[in-house]
């Protein structure tokens, strides 16, 4: 339904704002001129239903743009509300002799300029009443840390000292923000600020005359709305989160607080509702729950060292992100011996770390069989090819500690090399890999190396390359020459310090730089 359109000629900016907001809230549509020349060619363009005039143009008299409206054939069946502030010299008999309908000395009163308003140009849309006209300009938002209130302002008429400060706060409501909702005592809405348009996709014109149930999601029950109606009528306003839903039908989270608005005598008056959109804030705090949640079910999935006769084993995960693609186990054998596994996703992050998932249930199904290790490493590679997107791959390193020959064996997917040090410091041997990273090729073979001795004081550790790619802003990398040293100084700890150990010097040589990839280490003191 179209609105009647009102043009407003006033060389006062603030008159014009205010005006705008008066009329636009009992369902007028304005247009403006600060001028006698621009108010002529306005009215020709808009045709307005009527016009608000002021006298005291800066540019000429407002009484030859009064007559000129009058000269003009297609303006001159609009009519004129003279509201002006020259002097006495302007009397009413006078102006209305030189054709206007009204007049009206500033400050007006607002009532009486919205009823002669609605004589002249009657208004299909429903009135708001006087009081609630005055009040709906002139809500204003005020926010701390704690809460939400709407204070209502006393009518600019009241002196002109408050004519700046109206201004300001409808400015205020019109650009806040948060979404406010103006409605009467039986929640049909009179007013919406722009930021309900924008957070709700219903235009004001599509929302006033409606009620608030317009953006009912169906996730409240009736007990939820029965609370909130016995906390405003209790005169007390009500806060907390309602779950919304927009013009499109997408659900939104606001925490909202409604207060009951009463007048000087206690009646109520109107309801208003001014409402925080904290939907991107509630996904991210369910985001870092579920990824807490998956990072405290991925700690649970890393196995505890067993106490292993003869051995001392440590072992240590630290993730980039809450979750991380990096994995170890161990998995004690059939006949005695331990089969130690070290994995590492590509990426790091949720995708990695279920990949990793997927990785420790297959090769603890397949172990449960008694394969050999490069057997193992096939049957997980074949499994993988038909589970990852492509280019995604694992690399795997798989070991069996035989404590009873003190003697360890490997088989290696792609992994970064594992090493063996002597009693000395010095190294015994390197643990390169044996095969391509699994998930990659169908045809992949794997390579079990010959049992290699653990002889007392030897330790072997088996890392992640977030280990040794650990980089410097000026890019220099941890490296394996790094690792050893770390190792040789703790050499004399338990296998757990050593794992720590290893993780904080490479913490401590990036500077405290972000930790871009995970972290793992496992050792085995004989």
């Amino acid at each position: 339904m179209e609105r009647p359109k009102i043009l407003i000629v006033d060389d006062d900016p603030n008159l014009r704002r205010a005006l705008k907001i008066r009329l636009r809230a009992n369902h007028y549509d304005t247009v403006q001129a600060s001028d006698d020349h621009s108010a002529i060619a306005v009215a020709q363009k808009e045709q307005p239903s009527l016009i608000i005039l002021d006298l005291g143009l800066p540019a000429g008299d407002g009484f030859a743009v009064l007559k000129e409206l009058k000269d003009v054939d297609t303006l001159s069946g609009i009519p004129v509300i003279v509201l002006t502030g020259r002097g006495p010299q302007f009397n009413e008999q006078q102006v209305l002799q030189a054709g206007a309908a009204a007049f009206f000395q500033k400050p007006a009163d607002n009532r009486e300029l919205l009823e002669v308003i609605r004589t002249i140009v009657p208004n299909p849309w429903p009135a708001m009443g006087p009081e609630l006209s005055r009040r709906s300009e002139e809500a204003l938002t005020t926010k701390d840390a704690e809460s939400r209130t709407v204070g209502m302002l006393p009518d600019s008429t009241r002196g002109p000292e408050t004519t700046q400060t109206v201004v300001l706060l409808s400015r205020i409501v019109e650009q806040i923000a948060d979404s406010v909702i103006l409605t009467d005592t039986h929640g049909i809405i009179q007013y919406v600020n722009p930021a309900f348009e924008a957070t709700s996709g219903y235009g004001r014109d599509e929302a006033i005359g409606k009620t608030p149930r317009i953006l009912k999601s169906g996730r409240h029950d009736p007990e939820f709305y029965r609370q909130m109606w016995e906390q405003l009528a209790r005169g007390l306003p009500f806060k907390g989160m309602v779950i919304n839903r927009k013009k499109t039908g997408e659900l939104y989270w606001v925490q909202q607080t409604i207060t009951s608005m009463r007048d000087k005598s206690g009646s109520l008056t109107h309801f208003v509702s001014v409402s925080q959109d904290i939907t991107e804030l509630r996904q991210k705090q369910e985001q870092e729950f579920q990824l807490q949640l998956a990072r405290d079910v991925q700690q649970r999935l890393y196995a505890t060292p067993p106490v292993v006769s003869g051995f001392d084993i440590g072992a240590s995960a630290h993730p980039a992100d809450e979750t991380g693609g990096d994995y170890f186990d161990f998995i004690p054998m059939a006949d005695g011996s331990l089969l130690i596994a070290v994995a590492d996703a590509k990426g790091h992050g949720f995708s990695s770390a279920l990949v990793m998932a997927l990785t420790r249930a297959y090769v603890r199904c397949f172990a449960a069989m008694q394969m050999e290790l490069d057997e193992l490493l096939a049957r997980v590679n074949q499994m993988l090819l038909k589970d990852l997107d492509h280019g995604d791959f694992v690399t795997l390193f798989l070991a069996r500690l035989d404590p009873g020959h003190r003697t360890l064996s490997y088989a290696s997917a792609g992994h970064v090399p594992g090493l063996i040090l002597l009693n000395s410091g010095d190294v015994k041997c390197m643990l390169d890999s044996t095969g391509s990273p699994l998930g990659l090729f169908s045809g992949s073979k794997f390579t079990l190396q010959l049992p290699i001795s653990l002889d007392p004081g030897e330790i072997a550790v088996f890392l992640t390359d977030g280990v040794t790619e650990s980089t410097t802003p000026d890019g220099n990398q941890f490296g394996t020459q790094r690792v050893l040293d770390k190792i040789r100084a703790l050499s004399h700890n338990s296998a757990s310090t050593i794992a720590d150990g290893i993780y904080h010097a490479t913490r401590a040589f990036v500077q405290g730089d972000i930790q871009d990839d995970d972290i793992t280490s496992v050792v085995i003191k004989a």
